[in-house]
């Protein structure tokens, strides 16, 4: 069913696009998609946008901005109106030094949506952009029409309790202690992100080209870029509250594996 295409699209795409694929034709990139920025929820956001059709919001994760859906979007755009922005405290986006809790996150988005002229929307969420997908979701059920979930878990369940002391997510205790990571990282922004993170923890660490990394270096190392992203973790004891309210109210949700 039309309804359900952009799950297997998604899917598929991600599967079979190394991260590091260039955009076939830059110009072509240009002309679908265009970038804008709005004032939404007292933040200024920017974001990318193209193609024509019902709306699908791609959300991103620590260490990447919208451009990691680069390779993606130019085949959702042949179906679907598809929104990129970066969230509050990455890429191009405003980094006030409040409001990482994904509640208001997800309210951004929200409000995006809202202003964009959108209703109901697929809606889809990687790492930390999972989890506003899910505030979003959880607070606006009747608005979101598909939601992907991909490659975190949630804060407040069972299942990130067991794994926030693993030794593979070392940087959720480093990241919460206030102004030393900032401290320690200026500087070395590239070295900490590809090191830690591009390198260590891909399945293909080959995947990032050095322009990649490029890209991703300009935005964190940017005034406040680290520190809003190190702001996301300092909000997981938040999220995890506001996630036990939302779990008391059911939602209906489809899983693909």
């Amino acid at each position: 069913m039309l309804k359900d295409s952009i799950l297997i699209i998604v899917f598929m795409l991600l599967t079979a696009l190394p991260s590091s694929a260039q955009i076939p034709n830059a110009a072509q990139f240009n002309r679908t998609f265009t970038h804008h920025t709005a004032t939404v929820n007292n933040v200024r956001l920017h974001y990318v946008t193209g193609g024509r059709g019902e709306p699908v919001v791609l959300l991103h994760g620590f260490g990447s901005t919208w451009y990691m859906w680069r390779n993606v979007m130019p085949e959702l755009a042949k179906r679907y109106t598809v929104i990129v922005p970066d969230l509050r405290g990455a890429g191009d986006s405003d980094k006030p030094a409040t409001g990482y809790d994904k509640r208001t996150l997800a309210e951004d988005i929200h409000q995006l949506v809202t202003l964009l002229g959108h209703q109901r929307i697929f809606l889809v969420g990687h790492d930390i952009g999972l989890m506003v997908s899910y505030a979003y979701a959880a607070a606006h059920p009747g608005e979101v029409r598909r939601l992907v979930l991909l490659d975190a878990p949630i804060p407040g369940t069972k299942v990130f309790e067991e794994i926030e002391h693993s030794p593979m997510v070392w940087h959720f205790a480093f990241h919460n202690v206030r102004d030393l990571p900032e401290a320690l990282v200026a500087g070395r922004e590239r070295t900490y992100l590809t090191e830690g993170f591009y390198r260590a923890l891909s399945y293909n660490p080959a995947a990032f080209t050095e322009a990649d990394i490029d890209e991703y270096v300009r935005c964190y190392s940017a005034p406040g870029g680290m520190r809003g992203g190190f702001e996301y973790f300092r909000a997981f004891a938040e999220d995890a509250r506001q996630n036990k309210e939302y779990s008391r109210t059911n939602f209906r949700c489809r899983f693909w594996h």
